[in-house]
């Protein structure tokens, strides 16, 4: 793999080091820009013992993560530990092997933790984890109330098995400067201890997923469409989690009900009835459920699910 940079630069193991980049803040974003399709790694020195491995994939249709990196750098004198941000190319599919020689060469820099970064229609931060590595949750709650046992973009390199905390952190697309200024600052104090497990470890067990069928209509408003196969009312949520209650709508569905949907992530003897009813042809949630909303447009709906969601144990 070959990663494309400019002067001062150093090499190891095929990759390229922009260092300095504080010297000429914008100079990175020209050498991404120039070659869209070649992966960037920008290192900066910290103050403290360890190394923060940040991935981020560019999204063709938003420069969240790039503000992220740019707001970074700008306050990188804040930095307690050494961080190198890995820019990746934006690409929906990525060769299987590929993506092992990468996830290959971040192991062989020994980080101390490491946080895939990607844009979603979340309200707020959310984390997830896909293996229960000791230290992830405590390292996703810093960005978030629970770490979801789990993944969500399917290129993220945190779904192997690393050696250290790792968390796929999503952001929302249309983060505003305050949002990624707070999640700067989280990253800046970011220190390392010798006991991984100390933290808070709030997991929220495997998630499932609400879909709607690629054939069904679908809206969003307070009181049914008419004409309109589905149509969203969901909560809004201050925070990325909100737990519903039996009996609560999130919407209305035509006479075929239930039909328009689809359940993923469940087991085989589970089913759409377990979690939700449209007798009535309202869509009400049948057990109380730990939610966390990404769509709030069709256009999100389509990508990414209606909902995503935990059941609550009791």
């Amino acid at each position: 793999m070959t990663l494309s940079v400019s002067h001062p630069v150093t090499h190891t193991e095929g990759f390229t080091f922009l260092s300095n980049i504080q010297s000429e803040p914008g100079h990175w974003r020209k050498l991404i820009n120039k070659a869209p399709s070649q992966p960037v790694v920008l290192s900066i020195k910290g103050t403290h013992p360890g190394l923060l491995c940040l991935v981020m994939h560019r999204h063709p249709d938003t420069d969240t993560t790039l503000q992220l990196a740019e707001t970074l750098i700008r306050g990188y004198r804040q930095l307690c530990t050494e961080t190198r941000i890995v820019v990746l190319p934006a690409s929906d599919t990525v060769d299987d092997a590929e993506c092992r020689a990468r996830f290959q060469t971040l192991v062989d820099w020994q980080p101390d933790a490491v946080i895939a970064i990607t844009t979603a229609c979340c309200p707020k931060p959310l984390t997830f984890s896909y293996r229960r590595q000791a230290g992830s949750a405590a390292l996703g709650s810093v960005f978030s109330a629970y770490t979801v046992h789990g993944n969500f973009a399917p290129l993220a390199l945190t779904r192997y098995p690393w050696p250290c905390p790792s968390v796929e952190l999503l952001l929302p697309e249309s983060a505003t400067g305050d949002t990624l200024q707070q999640v700067c600052q989280t990253l800046s104090e970011l220190k390392f201890e010798t006991n991984r497990e100390t933290g808070r470890e709030c997991w929220l067990g495997s998630a499932y997923r609400l879909d709607a069928l690629k054939a069904a209509s679908v809206t969003f408003s307070d009181r049914p469409v008419f004409g309109v196969n589905i149509t969203l009312n969901l909560p809004t949520a201050k925070d990325a989690f909100v737990t519903l209650h039996p009996g609560e709508s999130i919407g209305w569905l035509d006479h075929n009900g239930l039909d328009h949907l689809r359940l993923k992530g469940a087991s085989t003897h589970q089913s759409l009835f377990d979690y939700f009813d449209a007798s009535d042809n309202r869509l009400r949630v049948r057990v109380p459920l730990i939610c966390f909303l990404i769509a709030n447009s069709v256009d999100c709906l389509r990508g990414q699910g209606i909902l995503h969601f935990c059941p609550v144990k009791c």
